[in-house]
């Protein structure tokens, strides 16, 4: 399983980062990643965005993607937007 750890702001900017690194490890068959963004403060809905296309990307391969969702309400609350909290949590 590979872990990536998010913290701080999930800005616009840092999705494109993040986009790039979970692209490269669920491109890989039956990729296993989990998504811990339990110490991010504040989530842009572009990320948002690339969690939900990683996981896509990794169903398709026959893997998962799972998600440690922020600890942070105001963090939480594009995810709830999205009406996606079911789907990642």
């Amino acid at each position: 399983m590979s872990i990536v750890e998010v913290s701080g702001d999930l800005s616009p900017r840092r999705a494109r980062a993040l986009a790039a690194e979970l692209e490269e490890l669920c491109a890989k068959p039956r990729a296993n990643v989990r998504i811990d963004l339990r110490s991010v403060r504040l989530l842009h809905l572009a990320g948002v965005n690339v969690i939900i296309q990683a996981m896509v990307q990794a169903r398709r391969g026959g893997g998962e993607v799972t998600v440690a969702l922020p600890l942070q309400p105001e963090a939480r609350r594009p995810f709830e937007l999205a009406g996606v909290v079911s789907a990642v949590a």
